[in-house]
């Protein structure tokens, strides 16, 4: 009996909570949009194309126009159609979430870009593609306005560090032909030159942030005469006890010498910042199935499984990695670099054990002892 009363007044209880939990769910678009968010959705046959209010503001579309999805695509800038459509078409097949930065096409007149953030998911229930739209408009502009500052800062850096580079490896020619002490101090110097060179470089690839914009300048050379030129350049005297090389000397690439140069330096320059001063470091290759894998082992702190997910990320570092310098951007650049070869990158690691860095690089058979 007491629970007979206990149900007859939990139900009227249990109605008022439903109520109001669909009012909140009414004034949800409403919430949004005093977030500067709207919302839009599209029928998974593609016919209309309905959106809020602010959404519509957004596309520079009047409210009381409906939009169809033919409109909806002229808004949008041609060259950005193509990985519009491959959105959609892997939400819808492979149920992946989109997540795209669209540019509308310039109102003629219009002082700047306008860009859109649009995000979402397909509904099978509803047979429905629905998400939310954001205005990046401001967000764009000002990384724009940066990278045009950073190009202008790199052009600027470029000249004196080729003065001071030209003067240290002509005196350090002088030095070494008198066999003056000085010679081992101008090496050093020449070393710091070029690091400097390499970290200009990373970060104006990572203010740019498009790995498209990557000049690759390939050629063919020999990947022992790159890693010597890595070693020799940068990790001479003491480290050539610590560093074994165990490649195939034969070995052709068709790459842009400069860029591996940069990705080697970082592989090798973490592996021994990260390792005891007496631990070693191997570089090795591995010719697989129409690809060769670089690698570079080292006998350091290794990464924990979960890390090593979003180690390649820009700006991410190890917790481990302590009072350690870093910015958190080389292995962002060394995925830009090498994704722009068509190869990849990765890591096995074990904490404790060290850690073993490798990237791949398309081969032709043609090249190898050629």
């Amino acid at each position: 009996m007491n629970n007979i009363k206990t149900l007859a007044i939990s139900i009227p209880a249990l109605a008022i909570y439903r109520e109001s939990i669909y009012s909140d769910f009414q004034g949800l678009p409403e919430m949004l949009n005093s977030a500067g968010i709207g919302t839009w959705s599209i029928g998974a046959d593609g016919k209309f194309f309905c959106s809020c209010r602010l959404g519509k503001q957004m596309l520079g579309v009047s409210p009381n126009v409906d939009v169809g999805t033919r409109r909806l695509l002229k808004l949008l800038t041609p060259g950005c159609l193509r990985k519009v459509y491959y959105a959609f078409y892997s939400c819808f097949h492979s149920h992946n979430p989109i997540v795209l930065e669209i540019p509308l096409e310039t109102v003629q007149g219009a002082a700047t870009q306008k860009w859109i953030f649009l995000t979402g998911k397909f509904d099978p229930n509803l047979q429905q593609f629905r998400g939310l739209i954001y205005d990046i408009t401001e967000r764009k502009n000002v990384e724009a306005d940066t990278s045009i500052l950073l190009a202008k800062l790199n052009h600027e850096l470029r000249t004196p560090l080729a003065t001071i580079k030209l003067c240290t490896q002509r005196s350090l020619i002088t030095a070494r032909a008198a066999r003056l002490d000085i010679a081992s101090l101008l090496e050093k110097a020449d070393h710091q030159i070029n690091r400097m060179n390499n970290l200009i470089d990373e970060f104006l690839l990572v203010a740019l942030n498009d790995s498209k914009r990557l000049i690759l300048k390939k050629s063919f050379f020999y990947l022992k005469d790159v890693i010597n030129e890595v070693l020799n350049g940068s990790f001479f005297g003491e480290y050539n006890e610590r560093i074994t090389i165990s490649i195939d000397e034969t070995q052709r690439l068709f790459a842009d010498r400069e860029k591996l140069v940069q990705v080697l330096n970082n592989y090798i320059s973490n592996a021994v910042k990260y390792s005891p001063m007496d631990g070693r470091i191997i570089i090795s290759s591995e010719q697989q199935k129409g690809k060769l894998k670089i690698s570079v082992c080292d006998f350091g702190i290794g990464v924990n499984i979960i890390e090593q997910q979003k180690l390649f990320q820009k700006f991410y570092r190890c917790q481990n990695a302590g009072k350690i310098q870093g910015f958190g951007i080389g292995l962002f650049v060394v995925r830009e670099i090498i994704e722009a070869h068509q190869g990849e990158v990765g890591i096995v690691s074990q904490i404790g054990e060290g850690s073993i860095f490798y990237f791949t690089l398309p081969i032709n058979k043609s090249y190898h002892n050629s």
